[in-house]
């Protein structure tokens, strides 16, 4: 994660706050972070970011590449999400981009 900042996007303006790895949960083939204002973002083991795709018109978040609902037209990518944002049940079963 580049220089451990929180890279959510509000408005056009990035967070930066610091980011800490939070302990393993359901996440178990990800490394999480979160920052004072709740943002996750996600890493791999070997350190590469995870960027989440939301379709247009949806609330669920995507990561795995291989999920069913994986978005490929009208979609919206960030590497980070807020603490709110609903991640989906297929993309965290997979546990890989």
């Amino acid at each position: 994660m580049a220089a451990n900042r929180c890279l959510f996007v509000l408005d056009t303006v990035p967070c930066l706050k610091e980011m800490t790895e939070e302990p393993s949960g359901h996440t178990h083939a990800l490394r999480a972070f979160r920052c004072p204002s709740g943002h996750r973002c996600y890493q791999t083991a070997d350190g590469q970011a995870i960027r989440f795709r939301q379709q247009f018109g949806s609330d669920i978040w995507h990561f795995s590449a291989g999920c069913s609902q994986w978005p490929i037209i009208n979609f919206v990518s960030n590497e980070c999400i807020s603490n709110e944002a609903k991640v989906c049940n297929e993309c965290l079963v997979k546990g890989s981009p």
